[in-house]
């Protein structure tokens, strides 16, 4: 199993949340009750206390109270933050298996960057740091991606996504 979904409902406390079937190593949350409904986004490359929001242009947020780590069935949660855990809020976990935390160096690219990949579902998480001029970036898939998405993180920018839509022509 690559990919999987748990809904659930906050409890303000710390909690394990189960049912995924595999070890999660992105988990993208969202809040669907109440008035914040951030976008929350950890992964095992940077640490589960790392976090994004994808739903501005945010830098890297540090947090124990949010996911803090990985099960073999789901993920572990701190505490009550309002974006993954709020008591009585409803909420969507979007979770990807990538390589169970491991990464590698890949020199694939112009630059080097830190992979952690899937090759089975096509999927990897990338890191490296940009040179602020053109260049390419190993991903450690056996294709080029069709979708991907791009934050730099230590500043507040947008998102950039990309997707190529392959008509089979």
């Amino acid at each position: 199993k690559q990919f999987g979904v748990l809904t659930y409902t906050g409890n303000g406390s710390s909690r394990t949340l189960s049912g995924l079937g595999f070890q999660p190593d992105l988990i993208w949350t969202k809040r669907l009750s109440g008035t914040s409904k951030r976008h929350y986004l950890v992964d095992s490359s940077r640490g589960f206390t790392k976090y994004l929001h994808s739903d501005g242009t945010f830098t890297q947020g540090t947090s124990s109270d949010g996911v803090t780590s990985a099960t073999s069935d789901g993920f572990a949660v701190g505490g009550s933050l309002d974006y993954v855990n709020e008591n009585t809020s409803t909420y969507v976990a979007w979770c990807w298996r990538a390589n169970g935390g491991t990464t590698s160096t890949n020199t694939d690219g112009t630059i080097a960057s830190t992979v952690q990949a899937n090759t089975a579902a096509g999927f990897s998480i990338v890191a490296y740091t940009g040179t602020g001029t053109a260049m390419t970036v190993g991903h450690g898939l056996s294709a080029a991606p069709n979708f991907t998405i791009v934050k730099d993180r230590s500043n507040a920018a947008n998102w950039i996504a990309y997707y190529d839509v392959d008509d089979g022509s």
